[in-house]
C-alpha cells in the first residue's frame, strides 16, 4: 500500500525530449522536403562547390601562354638541324670523282665553289640597274683562270698535300719532346723508389718472422 504522506509524482513533470524531425520540419517552409532542404544544405555551402583539384582562375593565364609558347612545337619529336642556304651546295662534292687523287679533287672543289657563288651573284646583280652580263662573265672567267693558276702553285709548294694528308706521321716538337721525356723520368724514380719501399718491408717482415720463432 503506498504511504499516504507520499505525493504521486506529476506524470507531466517528465517532460518528454523534442521531436528532432518535427523541429526540423516546423523550421522548413511549406514548400520545401527534407530532402530538398538537404540538397539546398549541399550546394549551399561553398566548401563543396570549389574541386580542390579545379584549376585556379589566377593560373588560366598562364597555362594559355605557355600553351602558346609551345604551339611550334607541337607535332615534332626532337629537334632538326637546318637544311643548307641552298639544296644544290652539296652536289658540288658529289660531282667530282672520287677515282681522283685527294690533292687534285680538293683543287677542283675550291674551283667548282668560285664558279657555284659567282653564278649566284650574277643572279642577284640581274635584278639590279646597269648591270652587264657580258662583262661579269668576263671577269668572272678571268678570275677563275687565276684561281687555277693559284691552285697549281698551291700544289707544287705542298700546300695543297699539306691539308690532305694524315698527320699521324708529323713529328711533335721540341717543347712537347722536352715535357714527355721529363714526365718519363718521373715515372721512373717513382718506380725505382716504390721498389725501395718493398725491399724495405720484406726485410721486416723476415725479421719479424724469425723473432717470433
Amino acid at each position: 500500500d503506498p504511504d499516504p504522506g507520499e505525493k504521486k509524482a506529476d506524470p507531466e513533470q517528465f517532460v518528454k525530449p523534442p521531436d528532432v524531425t518535427a523541429v526540423s520540419r516546423k523550421n522548413l517552409s511549406p514548400c520545401e522536403t527534407p530532402g530538398a532542404a538537404t540538397r539546398k544544405r549541399s550546394h549551399g555551402s561553398p566548401s563543396l562547390r570549389k574541386s580542390p583539384l579545379g584549376p585556379s582562375p589566377k593560373r588560366l593565364p598562364e597555362a594559355k601562354r605557355r600553351s602558346w609558347c609551345r604551339s611550334s612545337l607541337k607535332g615534332t619529336k626532337r629537334r632538326k638541324s637546318l637544311p643548307p642556304v641552298h639544296q644544290d651546295v652539296t652536289e658540288l662534292s658529289k660531282s667530282i670523282s672520287l677515282d681522283l687523287p685527294e690533292i687534285d679533287r680538293l683543287s677542283m672543289l675550291l674551283l667548282s665553289s668560285f664558279q657555284f657563288s659567282a653564278q649566284k651573284l650574277e643572279h642577284v646583280l640581274k635584278q639590279t640597274d646597269g648591270f652587264s652580263p657580258e662583262a661579269f662573265k668576263a671577269n668572272a672567267h678571268s678570275v677563275s683562270e687565276d684561281l687555277k693558276r693559284y691552285m697549281q702553285k698551291l700544289k707544287r709548294d705542298g700546300t695543297l698535300k699539306s691539308c690532305v694528308e694524315d698527320p699521324k706521321g708529323i713529328l711533335l716538337d721540341s717543347a712537347l719532346d722536352e715535357s714527355v721525356a721529363q714526365v718519363k723520368e718521373y715515372i721512373a724514380r717513382f718506380a725505382a723508389e716504390c721498389r725501395s719501399w718493398d725491399q724495405l718491408l720484406l726485410r721486416y717482415q723476415e725479421r719479424a718472422e724469425g723473432t717470433s720463432r
